[in-house]
């Protein structure tokens, strides 16, 4: 048995990406001689836990203005090729807890069908039969402001804690989640995977390795903790102790204290907060009032009507920030419960990787945006985050990790040519003598990508706990727009690069309010 690398989709995918997606063929049974030639290829993001959801062509019907559904591909089972018929009463399909920008519907059907993988590491294709895989019939996604949109694709199991689900009310037939099942054919050597997101405007792929990791997309050391397989979705949560900012060479972009923590709670405290880290969830997940506490220092501003957070394309500050080697730091405790020895693990995202973008489904006109929402829910780190992270989990042990990924590189491929190591069934998490733990590998990763600005690098520690950040009001504050935007704008028509170009006249026909430029 060897760990297995997923393979990669060329196609990229929004509406509030772009995200990258890997590649899987579904259908068929045990009983066909060729199940290639009855599977359908489609693509998927990684994320979720137990069964994979895919889409049927019915959560398209509907979409005659919104082109893009279903753009992944979609799946519809044939009854014949199931051991069983299809599971529609006992499943509830839902991921993430009905955070906006994540899948949630009904009428689902629970199919015991094929799932295959081609590894990009092994010969052949790799299939698990009869597995357990949701095909999802009506679904529609939640936009920040309620407003609902359909998807573009679904989503690729990343596992569970236990082998197989039970199927409906037989206790006598249970279908295997994927990971699982690969592990129980001895194909790979444990039931665990190891995930970085990658970015799709950098060129730089994604690394998804089944039983495995793949050791040229993490730089140690990591922060590690549990999860009750009983009691707490896939995965569990860890502890986030502090954001800030930060330049990792050269000058500053704007204004800031590199001793300041963001970390702000909605009831305006600075401390340590749970948090769950969820692929399946496009955004960073955090209060309001951290959100606010970046915005006095980010060229953002908040869109009352979309209810995203948007880059201020006009602002001096703007091109510095998303082209030169400044980040926000996320602090994590070396473990999780917190051990007395072993220093705080620092996770850097790079404000270019924040610069993501909404289309159509959400605006009219593409339009820069900064992935910080609020959701009445458990805070999350999703891809956003994980396009600068490594995020991996060993189900058999319930135990994950959380490191530092690099940047692009020379190779597109992080630190070097892919280096797949093995995660046996009981190992808690790799080998830390393993992993490259060079000062400088995290800042050579990113040469070439982005470009220093004048000035020396600011230095200092993030304080976990300490005096606010000045001017961090709370969730209700009004933030200020660029000047000629109104906040009864559509995004698309206020915001963009093109919008440096229009006079102030042109732009006047769109004032509702007008307001001080930050």
């Amino acid at each position: 048995a060897s760990s297995l690398a997923v393979p990669w989709s060329p196609r990229s995918y929004g509406p509030d990406g772009p995200w990258q997606a890997v590649i899987a063929a579904v259908g068929g049974d045990d009983i066909v001689y060729d199940i290639s030639t009855v599977q359908t290829t489609i693509d998927l993001l990684p994320g979720g836990y137990w069964p994979s959801s895919i889409l049927q062509s019915t959560v398209c019907i509907n979409s005659s203005q919104q082109l893009a559904c279903g753009r992944g591909g979609t799946w519809d089972p044939v009854a014949s090729f199931s051991s069983r018929t299809p599971d529609v009463n006992s499943f509830t399909f839902s991921i993430g807890d009905l955070d906006p920008g994540v899948l949630s519907g009904e009428h689902n059907g629970l199919w015991p069908q094929a799932m295959t993988v081609k590894g990009l590491n092994m010969p052949g294709n790799q299939t698990v039969y009869n597995g357990s895989l949701s095909s999802v019939a009506f679904v529609s996604i939640a936009n920040p402001d309620g407003s609902t949109r359909l998807p573009q694709l679904g989503y690729f199991s990343l596992g569970a804690p236990s082998y197989a689900q039970l199927y409906g009310t037989d206790p006598d037939f249970v279908v295997p989640i994927f990971i699982s099942g690969l592990h129980e054919q001895k194909i790979i050597p444990s039931n665990s995977f190891g995930l970085q997101i990658g970015s799709a405007p950098l060129g730089y792929s994604g690394s998804l390795v089944l039983g495995g990791y793949d050791n040229s997309r993490l730089i140690g050391p990591y922060t590690t903790w549990t999860y009750n397989a009983k009691g707490d979705p896939a995965g569990g949560s860890t502890i986030l102790q502090s954001i800030g900012f930060g330049v990792e060479s050269g000058g500053q972009p704007f204004d800031f204290d590199p001793n300041e923590n963001y970390l702000v709670s909605n009831n305006n405290e600075i401390s340590p907060m749970s948090v769950k880290i969820l692929p399946a969830t496009a955004y960073m997940v955090l209060p309001n009032a951290t959100c606010v506490a970046l915005s006095r220092v980010l060229p953002i501003y908040f869109n009352s009507t979309i209810r995203y957070w948007l880059w201020n394309t006009t602002h001096p500050s703007y091109e510095k920030a998303i082209t030169s080697p400044s980040y926000l730091s996320f602090s994590f405790p070396h473990s999780n419960p917190p051990s007395l020895s072993g220093a705080p693990v620092v996770i850097k995202v790079p404000l270019m990787l924040l610069n993501l973008t909404l289309d159509a489904g959400i605006v009219d006109t593409p339009t820069p945006y900064f992935p910080c929402l609020d959701i009445p829910s458990d805070y999350r780190l999703g891809r956003a985050f994980l396009q600068a992270a490594f995020f991996g989990c060993n189900h058999n042990t319930t135990s994950c990790y959380l490191a530092q990924a690099p940047g692009p590189g020379v190779t597109k491929n992080g630190l070097a040519a892919p280096n797949y190591v093995d995660i046996q069934n009981d190992d808690r998490y790799p080998d830390e003598n393993t992993l490259v733990k060079d000062p400088n590998a995290f800042n050579e990763s990113w040469a070439g990508v982005w470009t220093a600005l004048p000035g020396l690098t600011p230095t200092g520690t993030v304080r976990v706990e300490g005096a606010m950040p000045t001017n961090t009001n709370t969730a209700t504050e009004t933030h200020t727009e660029p000047q000629g935007l109104s906040t009864g704008a559509k995004a698309g028509i206020g915001v963009g690069a093109s919008l440096g170009a229009l006079s102030l006249a042109a732009l006047a026909a769109f004032l509702l309010v007008r307001r001080k430029r930050r």
